[in-house]
């Protein structure tokens, strides 16, 4: 199973299905095979392809847990929901970057890990490497590691820490580019430090 199972939550779709197979897709999403300490897997553990910090075969997106977040909190689960968004939230404190996507720790491994640390407890970004045979070129190796900050992670995280009211919310509509310039770069600076403060305590 993949976390695609997840954004059927957020589909019309699922409109007058039977509570209960709705929740059956919430639990699912959050059983221990799917959750990773910063949020969903892209695959599950027990999947045959399901490789730890692979891009899209076992990582763990922000943008990807937070679609399936919001979509629970649309469909009732509100707890369920915010307890993702908080691992998303995390995460980007931890890694001091909007990062694109992580490994899929074990949970409890976010307190063992240390982000200036050297070697493979460094950071949770996930890299992919693979040799691909070019026909020009031979063998050619190709890294995928993922963005440090990524515009999708910071819409989320932005979205996120407003809904709170963690930060200030921006002007009101017709007030010109100039007090939306201010706002913005006031909240960019802003971001980490209450991140810091926020974060961990959900």
């Amino acid at each position: 199973i993949a976390s695609n199972t997840g954004h059927l939550l957020g589909s019309r779709i699922m409109d007058g299905v039977d509570p209960s197979r709705i929740k059956s897709i919430v639990d699912r999403m959050l059983a221990p095979d799917m959750l990773a300490e910063e949020g969903v897997l892209t695959l599950s553990r027990m999947a045959v392809r399901y490789k730890p910090g692979a891009y899209h075969q076992g990582s763990s997106w922000a943008w990807d847990t937070g679609y399936i977040a919001r979509a629970m909190r649309q469909r009732g689960f509100e707890e369920e929901g915010k307890s993702l968004e908080n691992r998303v939230l995390k995460l980007v404190a931890r890694e001091g970057s909007m990062i694109e996507l992580s490994v899929g720790l074990m949970p409890g491994a976010f307190a063992k890990w240390d982000r200036t640390a050297s070697g493979k407890n460094k950071h949770p970004a996930a890299t992919s490497v693979k040799d691909v045979k070019d026909p020009q070129m031979g063998m050619n190796r190709v890294r995928q590691p993922p963005q440090k900050d990524q515009a999708w992670t910071i819409t989320l995280a932005w979205r996120l820490l407003l809904e709170r009211g963690w930060i200030d919310p921006p002007p009101p509509q017709g007030s010109g580019l100039k007090p939306w310039q201010i706002w913005a770069d006031k909240t960019a600076q802003d971001l980490d430090k209450v991140l810091a403060q926020k974060a961990h305590s959900g």
